[in-house]
Formats: C-alpha cells, sequence, structure tokens
C-alpha cells in the first residue's frame, strides 16, 4: 500500500508540473533574440472512414542568443504544454504566447496544443471496396478477397483574384482565376506479407524490406498547372484476413522546381510566335503577289528557253554552244602542241630562266670589277673623288682666286678723277693718266726746246703738241676704262665684244657659284635621291633588291627564277592536264565529253520548255493555294497561338500567386515577428483492426486506474504527518 501511495504521489506531482509550470524564477534583464525558426506541425487524427476526432499543433521553437531573451510567438492556448523542461510561458493572451527563456547560444522548444473547431487548408477522404462493392471501414475488418483503397487528397485553400495577364490578341488585361496555397502530399502505406497476397499500387513508389514488408508511397501535387487541386490515390489488391494499420498523409506547402520561371519563357516565347506568325501571314499576301509574278516570269522564261535552245546550236552553227566547244576542243588539241602549244611555252620559259641567271652573273656584287654592281660602285668612288679637295673643289678655289684677282685689277684700273692727284704707289691708272694728260702742254713746250737744242724738228712739228698729248691721254683713259668695264660690268661697245650684263668679274662669281652647285649635285650615298651619290645609293640598293628579287634561295619566299622553276612545273602539270581525247581527267578528253553532253542539253532543254509550260500552270495553283494558307492556316494558328498565350500568361499569373501564397497563408499562426518558419500538415487515418475493441477497453482501464492513483497520491500529501 505505500508503494501504491508512493507512485500515486510521485505522478501527482509530475501531473502538477506539467500542468502548471516550474516555480517562477527571480526577476532579470530581458533581452531579445537574435535568431528564431519555428517549425509548426498540425497533427491531425481521423478514424478509419477519415472522421477528425483530434487536431494537434505541435510547435518547435528554435531561439539563439545569449543571456535572458524574450520572444513572442503566436500559438494555440488550448492545452498549451511545454514537452522540453518545466518552463511555462512568461503571458498567454489569446493566440498570443510570451516566453521569458535563459538561452546560451540555442534553446530547442517544443510545445504542443489544440485547436477548437479548426479550418484545414487540406483534407482526405477515405473510401474502401470489397470487390464493386462501396463499405465502411468496419466491413473489411478480417475479409479475405479482391479490395481496393482509395484515399482523396484536396487543396481546400481555392480563392479568386484578378490578375493580371496578357489576352489572346497578345495584349494586357486583368482577369478572374481562381489561386491556390500550393501543397505536395505524400500518403505512405505499410503492407505485411501475411495479410497482402498481391498489390496494385498504380503511380506510387513501391520498397521491400528484409522482412518482405512493402512501403508504398503515393506523391501528389495538389496545385493547378503543377499539379491537380484535387487527386484520388488507389491501392488495390487480395487480402486475407484483412486488416491494416494507421497511414500517415503529410501535406507541405511547395511550389516545385523552377516553374514559374518555365512559365515566364513560355509567355516570351508565346508573345514573340504570336508575332512571328502575324508577320507569316503578312508575308504569305507578298509571297502571294511574287508568285503572280513568277507566273509572268515563267512565260517570258518560256520564250528565254526557246531562244536558248537556239543558242546551244549545232557543230557548224556559228555562235552555238556547240560549236563553240567544238572550237574549244579543237583550241585543246592546238595547246597541247608541242612547236606552238603549252610545251612550247615551257621550252620558253626554261630559256628564259637561263636568260635570268646570265642577267645575275652581269649583275655582280659591288666588289666585282666588270660586273654592273661593280662598274656602280666604282663610279660611285669616281664621284666622291670629284666631288673633294682635289676635284671639283680645286676648281672652285682656283675660280674664286681669279675672281678676287680680276676685282683687284678693276680697283687698280680705277675711274677718271676729276682732280687728279700725283701718282703715286696708292693712286690708280686712271688718275695717273688723267694727271699726264694735265701736264701734257708743258710737256710738248720742253719737248720743243729739246728737239731744238738737238738740232732735230720740234715736236709740234712732228704733231707732239699739247693738243696731241690730250688727245692721247684721253685715248689711254678711255681703253683703261673699256678694260674695267669688261672686267665688272660688261657690254660696251667698242670696248667689250658682245652685250652681256656682266663683265669677267661676274662670271667668275656665277662660274664659283655653278662649280659649287655640282659639287652639291653629286653629294654623299647618305644624300637624298636628287643627288648623284644619293641617287646612285638607290640605284645600287634597287639593284641589290633586284638581284634578291630574281633569285631569293628561299622556297619559302621565292624569286623570279623560283617562280619560273614552279610555273614550267606547273606547265608540266598543264601539259599533263590537257591530255588528248580518250584520257581521262584531261581537259581535251573532257571537253570532248562536253561537246557530247552540250548535244544531249538540246534535248534537256526541250524537255525543260515542255515543264517550264506546265510550271505557269503550278504556279497560279500555288498562288490560290497561298491565299487559302492564310485564310485557313496562319490566321487561325495564330489565333490557337493566343489562345496559348493567354493560357500560359495566366498560368504564370496563377503560380506567381501561389508562390505568393505559400510564403504568406501556408501557416496555422505562423513564426514570431522577424522569425523563419514552415507549418506541415499530417493526417493521421486510423487503423483497421479486429483489435481495436480490445485497445479502447484497455485504455479505458488505464484511464480510470491512473485517475484512482492520482487521487490517492494527493490524499497522502494532505494526510497529517
Amino acid at each position: 500500500m505505500r508503494r501504491i501511495t508512493s507512485t500515486a504521489l510521485i505522478l501527482g506531482l509530475l501531473f502538477a508540473f506539467v500542468a502548471f509550470g516550474a516555480p517562477g524564477a527571480v526577476a532579470q534583464t530581458v533581452g531579445t533574440a537574435d535568431k528564431a525558426v519555428d517549425r509548426e506541425l498540425v497533427s491531425i487524427r481521423t478514424n478509419a472512414d477519415g472522421g477528425i476526432s483530434r487536431i494537434d499543433l505541435v510547435d518547435a521553437l528554435s531561439v539563439y542568443g545569449d543571456g535572458r531573451v524574450r520572444i513572442v510567438d503566436r500559438n494555440s492556448s488550448v492545452g498549451l504544454r511545454n514537452l522540453i523542461g518545466f518552463e511555462g510561458p512568461a503571458a498567454v493572451s489569446g493566440s498570443t504566447v510570451t516566453w521569458d527563456l535563459d538561452v546560451k547560444g540555442s534553446k530547442e522548444m517544443l510545445t504542443v496544443a489544440q485547436r477548437i473547431k479548426p479550418t484545414l487548408p487540406v483534407s482526405v477522404q477515405p473510401t474502401y471496396f470489397m470487390g464493386d462493392r462501396l463499405v465502411k471501414a468496419a466491413e473489411m475488418r478480417g475479409y479475405t478477397g479482391e479490395i481496393a483503397i482509395e484515399y482523396r487528397l484536396a487543396n481546400t485553400t481555392r480563392r479568386t483574384e484578378n490578375l493580371e495577364i496578357t489576352n489572346a490578341a497578345g495584349l494586357p488585361t486583368t482577369a478572374p482565376i481562381d489561386t491556390y496555397v500550393p501543397f505536395v502530399a505524400q500518403a505512405s502505406f505499410e503492407l505485411t506479407p501475411d495479410v497482402w497476397e498481391r498489390i496494385d499500387a498504380p503511380g506510387a513508389s513501391v520498397v521491400t524490406d528484409d522482412q518482405q514488408i512493402r512501403h508504398v508511397t503515393y506523391t501528389a501535387i495538389l496545385a493547378p498547372v503543377v499539379g491537380t487541386a484535387a487527386q484520388t490515390i488507389r491501392l488495390a489488391g487480395r487480402v486475407r484476413n484483412f486488416e491494416m494499420g494507421e497511414t500517415r498523409v503529410v501535406f507541405q506547402p511547395l511550389l516545385p522546381g523552377n516553374a514559374d520561371t518555365v512559365a515566364e519563357k513560355t509567355v516570351d516565347g508565346s508573345s514573340l510566335l504570336y508575332a512571328g506568325v502575324g508577320t507569316i501571314d503578312a508575308n504569305l499576301g507578298k509571297l502571294q503577289e511574287g508568285t503572280l509574278q513568277l507566273v509572268d516570269g515563267l512565260s517570258q522564261l518560256y520564250a528565254g528557253i526557246v531562244e536558248a535552245r537556239s543558242g546551244i546550236g549545232d557543230v557548224g552553227t556559228s555562235d552555238t554552244i556547240v560549236d563553240g566547244l567544238n572550237q574549244v576542243l579543237d583550241g585543246l588539241e592546238s595547246l597541247g602542241d608541242s612547236k606552238a602549244g603549252v610545251p612550247a611555252i615551257k621550252a620558253g620559259v626554261d630559256e628564259l630562266a637561263s636568260g635570268i641567271e646570265e642577267i645575275l652573273v652581269g649583275l655582280g656584287s659591288t666588289g666585282q670589277p666588270g660586273t654592273i654592281l661593280g662598274g656602280l660602285s666604282a663610279i660611285d668612288a669616281g664621284l666622291g673623288t670629284l666631288a673633294g679637295a682635289s676635284g671639283l673643289g680645286a676648281i672652285k678655289t682656283g675660280i674664286d682666286g681669279a675672281a678676287a684677282g680680276v676685282g683687284q685689277l678693276a680697283a687698280t684700273l680705277g675711274t677718271a678723277p676729276g682732280a687728279p692727284g700725283a701718282p703715286s704707289a696708292s693712286t690708280t691708272l686712271s688718275n695717273d693718266i688723267q694727271f699726264l694728260k694735265n701736264i701734257a702742254g708743258s710737256a710738248a713746250s720742253l719737248c720743243d726746246a729739246y728737239a731744238a737744242a738737238l738740232g732735230q724738228p720740234s715736236c709740234t712739228a712732228s704733231s707732239i703738241g699739247a693738243a696731241t698729248m690730250t688727245a692721247v691721254g684721253d685715248g689711254a683713259q678711255q681703253k683703261v676704262d673699256g678694260i674695267r668695264t669688261c672686267m665688272t660690268t660688261g657690254g660696251v661697245p667698242g670696248a667689250c665684244a658682245g652685250t652681256e650684263p656682266n663683265g669677267i668679274s661676274e662670271g667668275l662669281s656665277a662660274l664659283s657659284a655653278g662649280t659649287q652647285s655640282a659639287i652639291s649635285s653629286i653629294g654623299t650615298p647618305a644624300s637624298p635621291p636628287t643627288t648623284m651619290r644619293g641617287g646612285m645609293a638607290l640605284v645600287l640598293g634597287g639593284l641589290q633588291e633586284i638581284k634578291a628579287g630574281l633569285k631569293s634561295g628561299n622556297p619559302n619566299s621565292p624569286g623570279v627564277i623560283e617562280g619560273l622553276d614552279a610555273v614550267a612545273d606547273g606547265l608540266t602539270q598543264v601539259i599533263s592536264g590537257i591530255g588528248t581525247v580518250g584520257t581521262a581527267d584531261t581537259l581535251t578528253d573532257g571537253a570532248s565529253r562536253l561537246l557530247s553532253g552540250s548535244q544531249d542539253l538540246a534535248d534537256g532543254v526541250d524537255q525543260i520548255a515542255a515543264g517550264t509550260s506546265d510550271a505557269q500552270s503550278g504556279a497560279a495553283q500555288i498562288g490560290d493555294g497561298q491565299g487559302q494558307l492564310s485564310e485557313r492556316g496562319t490566321k487561325q494558328i495564330q489565333a490557337g497561338i493566343g489562345g496559348g498565350l493567354q493560357d500560359a500568361s495566366s498560368a504564370l499569373a496563377l503560380l506567381e500567386s501561389m508562390k505568393k501564397r505559400a510564403a504568406d497563408e501556408s501557416f496555422v499562426y505562423g513564426p514570431p515577428e522577424g522569425a523563419e518558419g514552415s507549418t506541415t500538415y499530417v493526417f493521421r487515418i486510423g487503423e483497421i483492426s479486429r483489435r481495436n475493441f480490445e485497445t479502447i477497453i484497455k485504455l479505458g482501464i488505464g484511464a480510470v486506474m491512473l485517475a484512482l492513483l492520482m487521487t490517492a497520491g494527493v490524499a497522502a500529501v494532505r494526510r497529517p504527518a
């Protein structure tokens, strides 16, 4: 009795601790969590026929932080219990539950509560068949034979919304569309081999474990576009003494894969296709116009073919293809002639190559006397010597000296002064003549006296008087002036021949300048090409390039010689290619065949002419067909694509709405403010077993015993010591 009393006391205390929580703690400073994750699990218990018996809300709350943390969760307050530890909520108000928690890094909270008259977003409706007869679950207990079990899984979140779409004409508009919170359902059965002799589970995944228990799993997407809002799964087979344990159907909000991205691309593609078909239809009209023009063109083509037939002609008919090919054949035979054809050309090329070899020998090099390059190099050296100090340079120096001497001589001659001075080493010849002229009279008197003393006739008698002396002085001065003028300005009639504007001094200066110009025109090898040596350098360089171009010695960069050798080789191949009639793969034989073919062409052209006439009528029929294709084809195709575009656009709008609803409306209560969360719905379909009644009786007896124990425990606590 004492053991029973102690047990009852412990159970009573445990019940009170779980129901009312731990004793209050000392007040502490309360902060906020760094992060929270809330996962809701709604457990819906039903009987085997689908009647809901109980709904529990299990809430797993993960809180992250450090110290005393307050977190305000959204939850049901009906029957709310903490399944981990003994902490109770700090406050409960309606569906708001406040927790003050001691958190060291992270803390896990697991609570369970009940929901009163819930509205569920999904439903499960079981249906049972024995053979073809619809029955209740209880009727199937212990049955042997053919059975079928069907679960109708439904999404009950339908709501009509006005969504923006693209209509069949490719224009934006709005339309009422039924939207859903998308769910994925998974139903699982465990079928034992002692009951199930055979199973038929279309669309399910079946896995057999080591105990030969078959695990049958169905997956259904309960959402339009990617699935259907309601689906029925079916499990059938042959059973023996039928019974089945509890089955579970799990629903999770989900929009599978990238369905919205695919739908968006479909809409874009349909829009482009709609516009493209419209373009095709417009172009069909243009094509029909072109076809009608083709009919006219075929008429002209027929006339052209007839004319072409006359152009094909025959052998002997001038200006025709056949006769021309005959002449080509004759020409090819001439090309193959060794005296006048390509063989002769090859021989000429060979001779040309030999001649160029001789030219190369003649070109020689700058160090080879007797060759062109050697001679030009010697000329260049001679020009350098000519322009140097021992050549034209020395000549210019002499000319410059002569010019200076002429200038000094002209200065010595001078001009007749008005008042001549006494002759001296610094006076000019003209001054001295003028001075002598002035003293001519005295000189004549002295001459007469001197002649008389000598017993000779007087100077005057001998025409040597003062006048004569003056005339002599004037004549001498005139000649001196003429000489000076010739030296400086020239062009004095009677004194200098000719009428040149310049004298000897100017001429020598011009000759000096010309000599300098000649020196400059010779230049150096580095001078511009306008000079002799500069031009000679270009000539030498050009000849060197010509020599290199004539024969490079490099097969990758051939010169003329290598090119002529290649030409000679090519001509050898040409000679082989020309060939003769009957020699396969030769031009002559090909021309012969072409001549025969051209004669066959004449017959073919006649047939083409007949075909062109038929094509005219065919093109006319094509034009009619193109018109019908536009009316009965592309226009209707565009209308069909427009319908598809509208459907795809509606599907995209629906998917986007479902995606938003899945994020906002899939929760029962939802996570705390700013936290992450999710909700899973689990239907637990009751078992079908012959032991159900026994189990209920046992549970009832257990409950009664537990109540008695708890009563005894409370009495023991209150009993005086």
